[in-house]
């Protein structure tokens, strides 16, 4: 059995692919979460049309390439916006691009805030987040942490899971007014699991702790939304 198969995820219907990623000699595993998506996924020319979303302290090398928001003045940003609570400062279909590396797990208003990126994103711009796996005792014991995230979180972002009834647990009569469609998604894990035969590995993924370093997924934007119902 996959573990498609264990979590009950059609790939076919919601995740396109769902892969296993093992980092090889890292010094910095943020650098290598960044290189990840900067090389996988590129950024646009301009980088105006590419956020940095809660930037923190930068690479000069990130900074040439991306906007900087954050809402601490201290790590000079770009755009200063406390983005959990005020609306982002910036044009309707203005960015191609967004960056957010373990920035999600902080955000108490989670809808308002993906409102808001689809209201700045063109249509099939690209969004690419890194966020802690559920399973681990650093999200459940880190208090600045509001929330966790499973394959199933990004179900509530996409108006197609909706009308195959993925979103419509108890909070499904709530419906963000946006529209992202999964793209990519991938659990990165440590060297020695990868060696593991693939059933004891994704059963470990299912059911340990700790097992999962980080949680990568890569959206797209889908403009104008389409009906949660399926009408037109």
């Amino acid at each position: 059995m996959t573990f498609q198969e264990v979590v009950g995820l059609d790939p076919d219907k919601f995740f396109r692919v769902c892969d296993v990623l093992t980092p090889r000699n890292v010094d910095s595993f943020a650098i290598f979460e960044r290189d990840c998506a900067i090389r996988t996924i590129g950024l646009p020319a301009d980088r105006t049309r590419a956020l940095d979303l809660g930037c923190g302290i930068r690479d000069p090398e990130v900074a040439v390439r991306m906007m900087g928001v954050d809402r601490l003045a201290n790590v000079q940003p770009d755009i200063l916006c406390d983005f959990d609570r005020d609306p982002l400062p910036l044009a309707d279909d203005s960015v191609d691009f967004v960056h957010s590396h373990m920035v999600l797990e902080h955000i108490n208003n989670f809808f308002p805030l993906f409102e808001e990126l689809h209201r700045v994103t063109t249509a099939g711009a690209i969004l690419d987040l890194w966020m802690p796996w559920w399973a681990s005792h650093r999200t459940w014991g880190d208090p600045t942490y509001v929330r966790s995230f499973t394959f199933q979180t990004f179900s509530f972002l996409n108006r197609e899971a909706y009308r195959n009834g993925s979103g419509k647990t108890t909070m499904g009569q709530y419906v963000p007014n946006c529209d992202f469609q999964p793209v990519h998604s991938v659990l990165v894990i440590d060297d020695g699991l990868a060696e593991l035969p693939v059933e004891e590995r994704d059963r470990l993924i299912c059911h340990g702790v700790d097992v999962v370093r980080a949680y990568w997924i890569i959206l797209k934007t889908v403009k104008p939304v389409r009906s949660a119902s399926g009408d037109s």
